[in-house]
């Protein structure tokens, strides 16, 4: 051992100071590698009944079979399954599947057809036992025009009511409902409420996420982080000869455990690998669109949540193309949850354009960022 240490050529308290650091990440590292679980006894996708007892077995791997129906989740919660999805992310999910769902109408609006389109939420009606307690909380304050708005967006930006019904009447659309928000001033703090809501879900209330996931890969973070930031300060040191090569080594070291600690580290439980199976059996269910498995145009027109989710909007349009092939499908018939002012929907890629366009508008204005004063979901909304 001595030899060793004479060959670095540190003290012998160096040699074991970064010998410790070594063996530290490395033990983060053992604890993070466990091997996620499934149950052994049941199909995969399929959660097991409550109360029961099931053996369970390292993941096989290999793709979940596919799904046709629904995951047993909301789609915000889907998209945190399958994905590191932002607020944004979620809260556009949320808001398109709530009006395939008939609770909300989305409307691509122009004051004049030369004017900046803009897409309006409107409010048809409140929640009932199929929304979850976000969705719930979320059509609350859509009941209050302008209550999601920021403050800092909606005073700069008055919205004038009267016109926008008399638009739709010129359109040729029915002014159902009341419209509540302009998906570009909804206010950013929302949209990270709802993240921080839905995650808080999935890891404490359902149990699909190792409860310690996340002070792990926060280590893990820590280790990367400081192992780059020491190993370039070592180098200097070393350069100027005040420090010998052998921190240099140590410190390469731990951020490669770290790294691996994050990249490596078993995030679910078996009831989240479930979960995971259907998610993407039903994401591959939109990617393929298949006649074979029963899929209908009309069908995959409620998906467009599910599709910004999963992260699939363009292969979901695809989808649609080819299963219109031949049926003579009414694109703005089967798109009962979204009108243009413009003119209506004739074509499934002019519906891709629409939802990425809401996607890319979400909570976008600079004056919808209000996260350095932000009120709680359940704050009483103000309205226009």
């Amino acid at each position: 051992m001595q030899q060793l240490i004479g060959y670095f050529g540190v003290t012998n308290s160096e040699f074991w100071v970064g010998i410790a650091a070594i063996c530290l990440a490395f033990f983060l590292l053992l604890i993070a590698l466990r091997p996620e679980r499934e149950y052994a006894d049941l199909p995969r996708g399929v959660f097991p009944e409550p109360g029961s007892q099931h053996p369970t077995c390292q993941v096989h791997g290999g793709a979940p079979p596919v799904r046709s129906e629904l995951p047993q989740m909301s789609v915000a919660e889907a998209a945190l399954v399958y994905h590191t999805a932002e607020g944004r992310d979620l809260l556009t999910a949320t808001i398109l599947d709530l009006a395939q769902r008939g609770f909300l109408r989305l409307v691509e609006y122009r004051n004049v057809p030369t004017s900046e389109r803009s897409v309006v939420v409107t409010f048809l009606r409140g929640p009932d036992e199929s929304c979850s307690a976000e969705e719930r909380e979320l059509l609350e304050l859509l009941a209050v025009p302008g209550a999601v708005e920021s403050p800092l967006y909606a005073p700069e930006r008055p919205f004038d009511v009267r016109r926008y019904r008399t638009t739709l009447e010129s359109s040729g659309i029915p002014p159902l409902g009341m419209p509540t928000a302009r998906v570009a001033g909804i206010r950013l703090s929302l949209a990270e409420d709802l993240a921080d809501s839905t995650f808080h879900r999935i890891q404490v209330d359902r149990g699909w996420l190792r409860y310690g996931r996340q002070q792990l890969g926060t280590a893990g973070a820590l280790e990367v982080i400081g192992g780059i930031v020491g190993a370039i300060v070592a180098g200097i040191l070393t350069a100027t000869g005040a420090l010998r090569p052998f921190w240099i080594i140590v410190c390469v070291l731990v951020a490669l455990l770290g790294l691996v600690t994050i990249l490596g580290a078993a995030e679910r439980t078996a009831d989240g690998v479930v979960a995971r199976d259907q998610v993407v059996g039903f994401r591959e269910y939109i990617v393929t669109g298949s006649r074979d498995t029963g899929a209908t145009p009309a069908d995959f027109a409620h998906y467009a949540g599910w599709a910004v989710a999963l992260d699939c909007v363009h292969e979901w349009a695809q989808s649609l193309e080819r299963l219109s092939v031949g049926t003579h499908t009414d694109v703005e018939s089967a798109l009962h949850w979204a009108n243009r002012t413009a003119e209506p929907f004739s074509q499934w890629h002019e519906v891709e354009d629409f939802v990425a366009f809401t996607w890319h508008r979400m909570s976008a204005n600079p004056d919808a960022d209000d996260t350095h004063a932000r009120m709680p979901l359940t704050t009483p909304p103000t309205g226009w």
